[in-house]
């Protein structure tokens, strides 16, 4: 049986594959950590904030995408839909204190763009990561993206169904602030 994954779960699983594993397979708690929590109140302030739109574009806030079909999830920022394309926009707190976006985050707004094609019946062509201190990215969804998204769906399928617990993250740097740090310990 195919299990359900959320689009956030894709961003965790980029960031470090063991996040997913104590979660999903061990059921451990997560708690909010300190970065966790200053990125939930950043984005409160940042959905408050109605961003004003053209005249053929609707916007919509903080909507919930899910396709029965693939078993996919998300809690979309902000959708603009126009007459010929959907578009996914992503508000976040961090990024690599430069102007480049993190690879999770593009590969979240990715996963996101393509239940809302489903949904909408429309082309998403590209993707917007907004920022604090007004970093803006807008990206062109790309065939590659979109094959690296469900290569890490069926990798926390197969982690989930399999119960293996996977090597962790590269950048020992990440488990600093990792909320499963005192379980995990790259060990």
């Amino acid at each position: 049986m195919s299990s359900w994954i959320h689009a956030e779960e894709i961003r965790q699983f980029e960031y470090c594959p063991r996040i997913i594993y104590y979660r999903r397979v061990m059921c451990y708690p997560s708690y909010t950590s300190k970065l966790m929590s200053m990125g939930k109140q950043f984005h409160l302030m940042r959905t408050t904030k109605k961003y004003s739109s053209k005249k053929d574009t609707k916007t919509l806030y903080d909507y919930y995408l899910q396709d029965e079909t693939l078993k996919l999830s998300s809690y979309a920022d902000m959708i603009r839909i126009r007459e010929n394309e959907v578009r996914i926009v992503e508000l976040k707190r961090f990024s690599n204190q430069s102007i480049q976006p993190r690879n999770g985050h593009i590969l979240q707004a990715v996963f996101s763009s393509i239940i809302a094609e489903k949904i909408f019946n429309l082309p998403s062509f590209f993707i917007e990561l907004r920022y604090w201190r007004g970093i803006n990215s807008k990206m062109e969804i790309t065939e590659k993206m979109k094959e690296n998204v469900f290569l890490i769906i069926q990798n926390i399928r197969n982690m989930i169904n399999d119960e293996l617990i996977p090597e962790p993250t590269l950048h020992n740097r990440k488990c600093n602030v990792c909320e499963y740090w005192k379980v995990c310990m790259r060990v």
